[in-house]
């Protein structure tokens, strides 16, 4: 079982929404140590400054996933102070929303380095501490964008699909070595976070609230389960993909409205319409 209380953790995008959830669960939940680490440094400095009120055990700093040489510094200098690292966290994500065809190829090379390079080599930092000392949690928040196809975030969601795929090789991989670390992959799905915001939930996906959704990602991670998926359907997909056919499966999806959920209404995408390919 993996203990939040009298643990260090470290959370990537954990300023705000979900990630702000996560950490403040884990101090209340008695964490001694919470390192915040996030790209955006006006909302690091508000949330360590709230969190401070309570828990003088915070501190934070300005990392771009994007960029592996920070990352490599960062996780020097917490290393350096702190020792190691008890749960690793890989929340932070961007997204990029709208048809394939109109992204930008810099737009598609961003998501990637953020969404799957960066946990990487966070991990890659932190993972030799871990061995060293035979325990550690790693933990992926990953979506249910990498179960449930959803036109319109297509790299959000490959990115995402690859990070939980990454996360059970690893854990694959240093089960044999070192049974005491442990990976979690979360799939949930639409969250109330500025990430969602100006796309309406369905009845079938309803909005997940960031401080629930925190609270059973952080008791996943104390049972060292090695997945957590939410809400039900997301639970069920894998399921119903593996057995209804192809075009039922995608009817369903076209039935909830969830195949033009991050789609635009209103601007024109590059994807020839019916007329315009029959000519």
């Amino acid at each position: 079982m993996t203990k939040i209380r009298d643990s260090k953790v470290l959370i990537t995008g954990g300023a705000s929404g979900l990630g702000k959830s996560l950490g403040r669960l884990a101090l209340e939940k008695g964490a001694s140590k919470l390192i915040i680490w996030d790209v955006n440094k006006d909302s690091l400095k508000q949330t360590i400054e709230k969190f401070r009120l309570k828990h003088p055990a915070v501190s934070g700093h300005v990392v771009d996933l994007g960029n592996p040489l920070q990352i490599r510094g960062q996780a020097e200098q917490v290393l350096e102070k702190h020792h190691s690292i008890d749960i690793l966290v890989n929340n932070a994500a961007i997204s990029q929303k709208g048809h394939f065809a109109d992204q930008e190829q810099s737009d598609v090379s961003r998501t990637l380095r953020v969404n799957v390079e960066g946990p990487m080599h966070c991990a890659r930092q932190f993972l030799p501490s871990m061995i060293g000392r035979g325990k550690g949690h790693i933990v992926n928040i990953s979506s249910a964008s990498a179960i449930v196809p959803l036109p319109g975030i297509a790299v959000y969601a490959a990115s995402k699909s690859a990070l939980s795929t990454w996360g059970d090789c690893l854990r694959m991989e240093i089960k044999g070595c070192c049974p005491g670390i442990r990976v979690t992959n979360v799939f949930p799905g639409h969250l109330s976070t500025d990430m969602f915001a100006g796309h309406e939930s369905c009845v079938y996906i309803p909005t997940l609230d960031p401080d629930n959704v925190s609270k059973i990602i952080l008791s996943a991670v104390e049972k060292n389960q090695r997945s957590v998926s939410m809400p039900l359907l997301v639970r069920l997909a894998p399921v119903l993909k593996s057995i209804l056919p192809g075009p039922l499966f995608d009817f369903g999806l076209s039935f909830m409205k969830l195949d033009r959920k991050f789609l635009p209404c209103k601007t024109k995408s590059k994807y020839p319409q019916k007329k315009d390919a029959e000519k």
